[in-house]
């Protein structure tokens, strides 16, 4: 698939950071809504390290944890998935690049189910592979062959113990603006069964060379983000402190207003600090076109990802320009809302008890770093 090829991309060049900064005193680039959401609610002591670097993790570029707090990090480098304890040593390894059985041309969206395998896309080769932990040893499975309608793109799926789900997004080209995303339910093959839900698409400011047009994601633009957990599937937009929640089994709709209203972009010091704190971007599109975007945007993305599991949900902040960066932590059960400090670059988050796990993006060394953050509560 061309288009995850691209979002590929996009999203590795975004978090390629030639250097970072040291942070600048705090008071300059304290926006308003981060005030507010200090004022609003409690924060969590934490105590963050970076787990063993080992030789073996290359390229880390998704992370989850198993049901036994082990993780599981798909590695870009050599299309490989790595089963790590959570002092960082690698256990096991299964895949590598290729089109043969348990082998990869492309990963996105690992989801390891109630069943305890391991389900990945396989967005090239158009299969999703299952694997299992046996004895600390990942195995391969099987792969299912999909095919969907034109224009639709299998983006993430999950498995519940009587259901499967799949997200997908629909778009005809990147010479076109619109595009949008759906919520369908699928059979054991995976193929689509039901249309539950329409998500609103992202947001794509238009790009203008001298031979043509495009629209192309951008992350200061509008984005929704969703996640899986149990019987629910949130989302959210980037730009809204309102999450809804959509009951799986009973197409119950809810929604959780973390009351923070919106986040105007002041320009000045706080877009300075963005800046910044992306460093210099080796990006495939204008570069001046691309921060176009966050220049003559009114108002700045909260929220840059959403993560559900372990009856929580993680929010990392989009930014607070602040010297560390914030993520909300909510209570799937009784909603309570708090939050707790991170790395700026911290993505693919996933919590298993009191400890979240994430992969750092922005580093001293350039290198990316898998980080453990304990929970003080």
């Amino acid at each position: 698939m061309n288009f995850i090829k691209h979002i590929s991309v996009v999203f590795v060049c975004l978090f390629t950071v030639i250097s970072c900064k040291e942070a600048e005193p705090v008071a300059d680039h304290q926006d308003q809504l981060i005030g507010n959401l200090k004022e609003k609610y409690s924060e969590i002591g934490v105590d963050i390290k970076t787990l063993d670097r080992s030789d073996q993790i290359l390229n880390a570029n998704w992370l989850i944890t198993t049901n036994q707090c082990d993780l599981i990090i798909v590695d870009n480098a050599d299309k490989t998935i790595k089963l790590v304890k959570s002092n960082g040593d690698v256990i096991s390894e299964a895949g590598g690049e290729g089109d043969g059985p348990g082998e990869f041309r492309s990963l996105i969206n690992p989801h390891y189910g109630p069943d305890d395998r391991l389900y990945i896309i396989d967005g090239d080769l158009f299969r999703i592979s299952e694997f299992i932990i046996d004895n600390g040893e990942l195995v391969f499975v099987n792969s299912t062959p999909f095919k969907y309608p034109p224009n639709y793109h299998l983006q993430s799926i999950f498995v519940d113990e009587d259901d499967r789900f799949g997200v997908f997004s629909n778009f005809e080209s990147y010479f076109e603006p619109d595009n949008e995303y759906f919520l369908y339910r699928l059979n054991d093959k995976f193929q689509i069964v039901e249309r539950l839900l329409e998500v609103q698409g992202n947001k794509r400011p238009k790009y203008e060379f001298p031979e043509f047009t495009m629209y192309l994601d951008n992350i200061f633009a509008e984005r929704s983000y969703w996640s899986f957990s149990k019987d629910w599937f949130y989302f959210i937009r980037s730009h809204q402190s309102n999450i809804k929640a959509y009951n799986l089994q009973s197409g119950q709709l809810k929604y959780i207003d973390l009351e923070l209203g919106k986040r105007e972009n002041v320009g000045g010091k706080l877009t300075k600090f963005i800046k910044e704190e992306f460093g210099s971007l080796n990006h495939e599109v204008d570069e001046d076109q691309y921060w176009k975007v966050l220049e003559d945007s009114d108002y700045l993305p909260i929220f840059w990802d959403l993560y559900a599991n372990d009856n929580v949900l993680l929010l990392p902040m989009f930014f607070p320009s602040i010297e560390n960066g914030l993520s909300l932590y909510i209570d799937q059960k009784t909603e309570d809302v708090k939050f707790f400090k991170i790395p700026h670059g911290l993505d693919r988050m996933s919590v298993c008890d009191q400890t979240v796990y994430g992969i750092d993006y922005i580093t001293d060394t350039g290198e990316r770093d898998i980080l453990s953050i304990e929970l003080n509560q």
